[in-house]
């Protein structure tokens, strides 16, 4: 064979990169070539039918370093939630890309946070004693903001200290207290008591002190009340009450009444209503009545000029049932029931 006739191999060009293997990080790519004619790596194709170069040899986009934790959403207690954010970064262009870019990983991570036990105020404590002994004062109680300081979020409503008014009765009088002489029968007739009931054998003008028989309202009265008018207004500064033992000399009535609790009011004559005896305070005084019906006790409040007197009942024992005999007092050297105060001989029941 002549050599005009060999065919000598050679190669063609090389083809384009193929695209990076990554996009970034040092990726490799690749381009080929064919011997034509011919075998690579023997005579006329010297050399490989493939090339590899490297690529995008510049950092991949990374996460920075965690920025700082938020502050708690919670002031206290463990409900409260905090987060923390990093940025997905590329040195190539030194500059902040798209979370994306980062693969793996989050751009933001929230966790649940506390910060202790929440405010709160403690139980009110005991109240303390009265600052005065009698007439108007007043008592104290405090309680604690635990776990914080008042005024702190959960100690922000309310106060740490409590007052209430206390002996709100008036202080002993300071002068010698005698009887307005009510139970004398010459100085205040029958006819100047009314009740809103009355029972067969106690009316209202029975309930004179220490009388052999009492003041009863019915069972069904509702009301329970018994006035005495004095006919002129007189200084009155306290009452003295008693219950009632029967002795059968009452059928209906009960073998031992008293009452427990009750009112008094005077007829104020610049309003023309009756109003309260009231305490230091301003409140309508409830005066607390007997245990028996033997014994005698005394209601004191300062001195109140007033012409009718007003016994309101409030608790009777037996319930429903209570009878009532009474005297208003006064101070001496007080005009009594329009007489001077050695006029007090009159007949009595």
């Amino acid at each position: 064979m002549e050599c005009a006739e060999c065919l000598v191999g050679m190669w063609e060009g090389w083809s384009s990169w193929s695209r990076c293997s990554t996009s970034c990080g040092s990726g490799v790519m690749s381009r080929e070539r064919s011997c034509l004619n011919g075998t690579a790596g023997v005579s006329g194709c010297p050399g490989d039918t493939e090339s590899f170069g490297q690529c995008n040899q510049h950092s991949c986009p990374a996460w920075s370093a965690w920025k700082p934790w938020s502050v708690c959403s919670a002031s206290c207690g463990n409900s409260g939630v905090r987060a923390r954010s990093r940025d997905c970064y590329d040195d190539s262009i030194g500059d902040i890309v798209t979370d994306s870019s980062c693969g793996q990983g989050a751009a933001t991570e929230i966790e649940t946070c506390g910060r202790g036990p929440c405010p709160v105020w403690s139980s009110w404590g005991r109240w303390g004693s009265c600052s005065v002994s009698c007439g108007v004062g007043w008592s104290e109680r405090t309680r604690l903001c635990r776990n914080g300081t008042v005024g702190d979020m959960g100690c922000h409503i309310g106060k740490s200290l409590d007052k209430k008014v206390c002996n709100t009765w008036d202080c002993p009088s300071t002068c010698d207290v005698t009887e307005l002489e009510v139970k004398n029968r010459t100085l205040t007739p029958d006819a100047l008591f009314a009740a809103s009931s009355e029972m067969v054998g106690c009316e209202a003008y029975n309930a004179r002190l220490n009388g052999d028989l009492a003041w009863c309202p019915t069972t069904n009265d509702t009301k329970r009340w018994i006035q005495v008018d004095l006919t002129t207004p007189m200084e009155v500064t306290g009452i003295s009450v008693q219950g009632f033992v029967n002795n059968n000399r009452v059928k209906k009535a009960p073998k031992y009444s008293w009452v427990s609790r009750f009112g008094v009011l005077y007829y104020d004559e610049s309003t023309s209503l009756f109003d309260a005896v009231r305490d230091n305070a301003g409140r309508a005084r409830l005066f607390s009545g007997l245990n028996s019906p033997v014994s005698t006790d005394n209601r004191h409040w300062n001195s109140i000029k007033s012409r009718i007197w007003k016994i309101q009942v409030l608790d009777t024992s037996p319930t429903r049932h209570g009878c009532l005999r009474f005297e208003l007092l006064t101070c001496q050297g007080n005009p009594i029931m329009g007489r001077s105060s050695e006029a007090g001989s009159g007949m009595e029941i």
